[in-house]
C-alpha cells in the first residue's frame, strides 16, 4: 500500500515527467497543492485519484483503500484491507472456464 508521496512518484515515472509542477499543470491545481499532497497535508481529490488510476492502469479503489488504511480505525482495518486486496487481485483474472486449471492429458500414440 503506497503513500500519497509514493503515488506521486509512481505517476511521475509513468508519465516520464521530472517535476511536481508538470503534475500540477496536468491536474489544473497549484504547485503548492501538489506539495501539500506530497506532505500529507491535503488528501487527493477524487478527480486526481481517477487520473492516477487511469495513468497507472489500476482500479481507483486500490488507491483509495490503500490511502485510507493508514487513516482508518482499528476495527475497520480488516474491511479496508480486504477491499484493497480484492481490487489488487482483480488484475489477475482467469477465464471463466472450469477446466482452466486442470492439467491437460497428453496422449502419445
Amino acid at each position: 500500500m503506497l503513500s500519497q508521496s509514493q503515488w506521486l512518484d509512481a505517476v511521475k515515472g509513468r508519465l516520464r515527467v521530472r517535476s511536481d509542477y508538470a503534475l500540477s499543470k496536468r491536474w489544473a491545481v497549484t504547485p503548492s497543492e501538489v506539495s501539500q499532497y506530497r506532505r500529507n497535508r491535503l488528501r487527493f481529490p477524487f478527480a486526481v485519484v481517477l487520473d492516477i488510476a487511469d495513468v497507472m492502469d489500476i482500479d481507483p479503489i486500490e488507491i483509495i483503500a490503500g490511502l485510507e488504511y493508514r487513516r482508518c480505525r482499528e476495527k475497520d482495518m480488516e474491511r479496508v484491507k480486504g477491499a484493497y486486496f480484492k481490487a489488487h487481485c482483480a488484475h489477475f483474472v482467469y477465464p471463466n472456464n472450469p477446466g482452466f486449471f486442470r492439467r491437460k492429458k497428453r496422449f502419445f500414440g
